[in-house]
This record gives structure tokens, C-alpha cells and sequence, in this order.
């Protein structure tokens, strides 16, 4: 693991692809819908592109290529009704996501989740897999008019609510556009590289892991050195 000799106050978690694996469920439930949508088939290219993003930005962007004949607020409904789904059926934790957030509590560290998805989406994830003890913080694009990454604006928002400087934030993200975000925020991001992302660029996080317990020697190297 490489050691970043930089204080770590906090630590904040992206959702989708870190703690749960939703981001399969997410295209094998869109595709056939998403294909009609855009005249073509949707593949993992184009997902890979969206990742990260919220429901809104993604429809701007597409809609931008693709011109669709519904509008924003018909797909936000359509991704709605697919999220239950996703969420309280298909989606698994991660692994060591317990043992992960356990230990860095026990650590004394503050603990954040910070998704692009809805609060509502939120919601039915910390419920399902029981995991609201952990973070003392939860942030969603929500709550900054659903401006998604790769903006900052969602990790700057999560950094004032914790009340701690954005460079003393580390974040894990599995995305590009996830990474890019905590990277214009000025926090320090950490790529989690993952079976499922292998066309995810995350080569401007200053670390990369493959498994999430990682994080608590990361987090001892860099306080402790």
C-alpha cells in the first residue's frame, strides 16, 4: 500500500460499487431500456461513462447524444421504480465492508457515505445490510440540486457537514468520474478496483486498493508516520 504522509480525518465511502455491488444489477436491469432509448446497444463503455453520475446528469448528458423522446422527469421515474429492485433484491455487500467500517471506528475516525444516488436510494441500502451505526454523516446529490460527479460539489458539501477540511478527507471511489470528484474537491482519493470496473480510469486516485480492509493499515501508516 502506498503511504501518503498526509493527515486522514475522516473517511468517506461512495456507495454503488463500494460498499454494495449494485453497478451489474444497475446495467443488466437498464440495458434493454437504455438501448430502445438511444437507438443502439447499450454496452459497458457507456456505462462506464455514466458511472458515478447522478440520475439527472446522466439524462442530460444522454440526451445530449441521443435526443430522447421522454423527459427528464419520465426517466428519473423509470430509474425509481427500477431502484427497489436493485437495491433490496440484487444488490450484495461488498467484502470486508463490516470489518472495514468496524475497524475505523474503532479507530476513532469519523466515517461518511456520499452517493450521487438519492436519499430514498440511500435509505433502502443502509436499512437492507443494517449499516446506519456507521457513518455520522450521509450525503446525497440530493441535498446539492443533484449536481453529480465528477463536480465536487457532493464532497464538499459531505467535508462541511463533518466539519473537516476537504484535504484531510480520504475517499474510496470506484469510478472515474468518482475519483475526478474527490480529486476536485481536494480530498485524497483512493481507487477501489474491483472485479466489475475494469474500464474505470482510476489512475488520478493517489492509491488503489483491492480490498477494503486496506484501508484501516492506510489509514495507520498515514496517521502514524
Amino acid at each position: 500500500m502506498k503511504v501518503i504522509l498526509q493527515k486522514i480525518s475522516a473517511v468517506i465511502f461512495d456507495m454503488d460499487g463500494v460498499l454494495v455491488d449494485t453497478e451489474r444489477a444497475w446495467f443488466q436491469t437498464t440495458k434493454e431500456w437504455l438501448s430502445g432509448l438511444i437507438g443502439k446497444e447499450w454496452d459497458e463503455e457507456e456505462e462506464a461513462r455514466i458511472t458515478g453520475k447522478s440520475v439527472p446528469d446522466i439524462y442530460r448528458s444522454l440526451n445530449e447524444l441521443y435526443h430522447f423522446s421522454i423527459s427528464g422527469q419520465q426517466f428519473f421515474d423509470k430509474y425509481n421504480a427500477l431502484a427497489e429492485y436493485v437495491y433490496m433484491v440484487h444488490a450484495e455487500l461488498n467484502g470486508h465492508v463490516k470489518e472495514t467500517l468496524e475497524a475505523i471506528r474503532g479507530s476513532k475516525i469519523p466515517i461518511a457515505l456520499s452517493s450521487s444516488s438519492p436519499h430514498s436510494w440511500i435509505n433502502m441500502m443502509l436499512s437492507r445490510f443494517s449499516l446506519a451505526q456507521y457513518f455520522s454523516v450521509v450525503a446525497s446529490s440530493e441535498d446539492v440540486g443533484f449536481v453529480g460527479k465528477p463536480a465536487p460539489d457532493i464532497y464538499l458539501y459531505t467535508a462541511k457537514l463533518l466539519n473537516i477540511a476537504p484535504r484531510e478527507c480520504a475517499v474510496i471511489e470506484d469510478s472515474r468520474n468518482g475519483v475526478l470528484s474527490a480529486v476536485s474537491a481536494g480530498m485524497i482519493a483512493i481507487g477501489y478496483r474491483t472485479l466489475y470496473n475494469p474500464n474505470q480510469d482510476l489512475s488520478k486516485a493517489r492509491a488503489i486498493i483491492t480490498d477494503l480492509m486496506d484501508i484501516a493499515s492506510y489509514l495507520h501508516e498515514n496517521n502514524h508516520t
